[in-house]
């Protein structure tokens, strides 16, 4: 980029034709028609494929359903924030403060709805303590990111924290 053009950044994802053994393929761009092997999906607060769901809970914690055992896990990737009235290298509880988790609102969307890849984006903030009634200086910003994929049975999760309270441990 010599002459500092402007360049857009495109993600392509598409199911690639079965190749021989040190084969090669020339692929060219044209509408699609054949859909993937256990589709993800994405709607609301929900995600999914046909191995798993997902579901964004309204404190930020996730549910995840396997489909294949029949198994459903709850409160995975809660944030929990109290005071810390110890030093920089060990906490200590502060007497009368409990763990809080986010109490709302939290701003989600989908990303990406299918059929190959679908993803979630939530957004919230989570009070930073206590202390004596009051709310402390600062606060918490969250960013999470959950990716389904089609065929895949993996959950993948990205959490961003922006911490700017004081005096608390998450």
């Amino acid at each position: 980029y010599p002459d500092q053009d402007e360049v857009d950044r495109v993600r392509i994802a598409f199911v690639p034709p079965p190749a021989r053994g040190m084969g090669l393929e020339c692929l060219t761009l044209a509408p699609g028609h054949r859909r993937a092997r256990g589709d993800a999906w994405a709607k609301g607060l929900a995600a999914g494929n046909s191995f798993i769901e997902v579901r964004l809970e309204g404190d930020g914690s996730l549910v995840l359903l396997d489909k294949l055992r029949g198994k459903e896990w709850r409160g995975l990737l809660a944030l929990e924030d109290e005071l810390d009235g110890g030093d920089a290298y060990s906490w200590c509880p502060v007497p009368g403060d409990w763990p809080r988790r986010t109490a709302g609102p939290i701003a989600a969307r989908v990303l990406f709805g299918g059929p190959l890849v679908a993803a979630l984006e939530a957004r919230w903030e989570l009070p930073g303590g206590r202390r004596g009634g009051e709310e402390s200086p600062g606060r918490i910003g969250i960013r999470l990111l959950v990716v389904v994929q089609a065929g895949d049975p993996t959950l993948r999760c990205s959490l961003e924290v922006t911490n700017e309270a004081r005096d608390h441990r998450l």
